[in-house]
């Protein structure tokens, strides 16, 4: 009974189908044959009327493109847009040229204001590129100053000296901020009373000499701020002209727009006769596709609530699954969608398990089994900023194996891996915190990360690690004179605060300095540098 059923709603389904397939038939045959009275109207708007339209709307449309590239060009901000720009405005006014030949317009008015335009924006187009050099040289005038500027700063050794050098800074940063020639001034009389205070210092003659070349790239006839003053007077200039040749393509804009216009109420009176002819026939094929219409959103909504609804379903609880905690996705029934929701579960409970793992293998060493330096990046990076936040202090110690080049060639590669990761499990060994870190950094290389450590603390933690290993008493040969594997420690310490920022670079910096001079002092050592 229950086939019976199935195969009855299977035959109304594909019934249902060929009747909406006949409606559609029958509706277009009918609409087809009620219009070949329209046909001439159409044929006349589309072959005489709608082209001249078409064409005049093109001659506008090139005319606002005109426009829009006169300013773009205007507010150029290098030369290969300003070349682009240029380029696209021959196009623009060779496409007007050929454009006009076919409208029935006043084609001389149009070619005479085209060699206008012509002339303008040749002018234009000038200024822009006198512009345009005049920013670029200032732009590496500026970049050339600042270099300079920093270098005299750090050749600076009197606190007079850096704290003028750092004024001088400050002003200059305001040049490429002001955009007023009065406020330029201002400054030029600034930094002139910067450089007379500089001379009534005791300076050295380098430096005298070097602050005399920061005063000629600052004041000088072709310094920094005349340089500013030439460019926004260029610039004032090339806004107005633009602006007038914008006047221009204007005008020219509303004369082909007014004959466009007649042209267009012809097109208008045409079209209205059309449609009153097509309104009949539409009310007739609107009534035949309603009801086609109802019919197919029957079917729709059958189609929906039965598989769409739930396939929509499966999906937002497999995006749920995915962004959060495993759930089980569940959808009604015992068909195929509910197998396909059984799978996913399935699927996404893997994936979510292989993650963990992945996560876990990418930050360990495959060798020693200890953070790797992803760990240790991912590690520093959050304590910096936690330190920042805190306020306390922070130490980094950068750890090598003595000689180790030397072991590996000795003793071979196999036993210089179990060295390391005997040294490893010793350093280890050695984190008492679960806010330190120890890591491989590289090779032979490992670092520890003290969090909330001073100076002294580090101190005493780099000499605990030096003394673990040295106890480990493993033996080498070829690091004389204690014949077995020491280690080399770099120690930084830094005091952060909200005010006192450091930068990754600058710490590891740091440590790798103390560790070159406690392999230059003689290596089984540790060296600390306070920041």
């Amino acid at each position: 009974m229950q086939k019976i059923k199935k195969n009855t709603s299977i035959l109304y389904f594909t019934y249902l189908q060929i009747a909406i397939l006949a409606l559609f038939i029958f509706v277009t045959a009918f609409t087809l044959s009620r219009l070949s009275d329209v046909q001439k109207t159409l044929s006349y708007l589309t072959v005489d009327t709608v082209p001249t339209v078409i064409n005049g709307a093109k001659v506008s449309q090139e005319v606002e493109h005109l426009v829009f590239l006169t300013m773009s060009l205007s507010n150029a901000t290098s030369q290969p847009t300003r070349r682009i720009i240029t380029q696209q405005l021959d196009d623009v006014f060779k496409k007007l040229s050929a454009t006009a030949r076919y409208q029935e317009i006043d084609t001389s008015f149009l070619s005479t204001q085209l060699v206008v335009l012509a002339k303008e924006l040749e002018e234009l187009e000038s200024l822009v590129d006198r512009r345009l050099k005049i920013e670029e040289s200032l732009e590496q005038n500026i970049t050339d100053f600042f270099a300079y500027a920093h270098e005299l700063h750090l050749l600076s050794t009197k606190d007079s000296e850096k704290s003028q050098v750092t004024e001088i800074l400050l002003l200059a940063v305001h040049i490429e901020q002001q955009h007023r020639i009065h406020q330029l001034r201002d400054t030029e009389q600034q930094l002139k009373t910067a450089f007379e205070t500089l001379e009534r210092l005791n300076l050295d003659q380098d430096i005298k000499e070097r602050f005399s070349t920061l005063y000629t790239m600052l004041i000088g006839n072709t310094g920094i701020i005349n340089q500013k003053i030439e460019a926004l007077r260029v610039k004032g200039r090339t806004i107005g002209r633009g602006n007038f040749v914008k006047n221009l393509v204007n005008d020219m804009a509303n004369n082909l727009n007014l004959n466009a216009r007649s042209t267009y109420r012809q097109l208008q009176r045409d079209a209205q006769v059309t449609e009153a002819r097509i309104s009949d026939q539409t009310r007739i094929a609107l009534i035949a596709g309603a009801v086609t219409v109802l019919l197919t959103l029957c079917m729709i909504y059958v189609l929906h609530r039965r598989i769409v609804y739930r396939l929509i379903r499966l999906n937002n609880q497999i995006d749920k699954a995915t962004n959060t905690n495993i759930e089980p996705i569940d959808v009604e029934g015992s068909d195929e969608i509910t197998k396909l929701a059984n799978t996913f579960s399935v699927y996404l409970r893997r994936v979510k398990e292989q993650e963990v793992e992945l996560v876990n293998m990418s930050l360990t060493d495959p060798l020693t089994g200890i953070p790797n330096r992803r760990a240790y990046d991912q590690k520093i990076r959050a304590e910096i900023a936690s330190a920042s936040r805190q306020n306390w202090p922070m130490s980094l110690l950068l750890i090598d194996i003595d000689f180790f080049k030397k072991y590996n060639d000795y003793y071979g590669h196999s036993e210089g891996d179990t060295c390391l990761i005997s040294v490893a499990n010793s350093l280890i060994n050695n984190v008492k915190r679960e806010t330190d870190l120890c890591a491989r950094y590289g090779g032979e290389e490992f670092v520890f990360v003290l969090s909330n450590t001073n100076s002294e603390g580090a101190k005493i933690k780099a000499e605990r690690i030096r003394n673990a290993i040295q106890s480990l008493r493993i033996e080498h040969k070829e690091n004389a004179p204690y014949d077995v594997v020491t280690i080399s420690i770099g120690v930084a310490t830094y005091a952060f605060s909200q005010e006192k920022v450091k930068s990754l670079d600058g710490l590891i910096d740091n440590a790798d300095q103390a560790l070159y001079k406690a392999k230059a002092m003689g290596r089984n050592r540790s060296v600390h540098i306070d920041d």
